[in-house]
């Protein structure tokens, strides 16, 4: 070999190398985007933060070569992450979720439903984290 020779094979074998490298960082990005949607997935569950599983079933991993998007979609997503200010609510859900969950009669869930959307008006909703402490628990697991 002439020193050319030599420098376009050792080129060649670092191409191969950085491939190879990018490869495993892409499978590890897709560990980490499997990780954070089952634990954020998790999250939900234990906290009780769902009640028809809308949110639970939004959750999506879009996937690219070193690119991963982690999300869900439903559209209460971030109120039950961040929860939100006051604000007048639309009545019609929560009497829904008080038949089905506090197994109110229809009468007596109305009046439940407007009860929660005037608290909703005064204070708001409380956060209920669920993607963020996902986050710190792969940190934490180092994927």
């Amino acid at each position: 070999f002439d020193f050319f020779e030599a420098m376009v094979l050792a080129e060649a074998n670092l191409e191969d190398v950085k491939r190879e490298m990018l490869v495993e960082v892409n499978r590890r990005m897709d560990d980490g985007a499997d990780f954070l949607l089952s634990e954020t997935k998790r999250n939900l569950i234990k906290s009780k933060a769902i009640d028809r599983g809308i949110l639970l079933r939004s959750g999506f991993v879009n996937r690219k070569f070193l690119e991963k998007e982690i999300g869900f979609s439903a559209p209460h997503a971030g109120v039950i992450e961040f929860g939100s200010r006051p604000h007048m609510p639309p009545v019609e859900p929560f009497i829904g979720w008080a038949r089905r969950v506090l197994r109110l009669s229809t009468g007596i869930a109305r009046k439940a439903a407007w009860a929660v959307a005037i608290n909703v008006k005064k204070f708001g909703t409380i956060p209920r984290p669920y993607f963020r402490p996902a986050i710190n628990a792969l940190v934490r697991r180092g994927i």
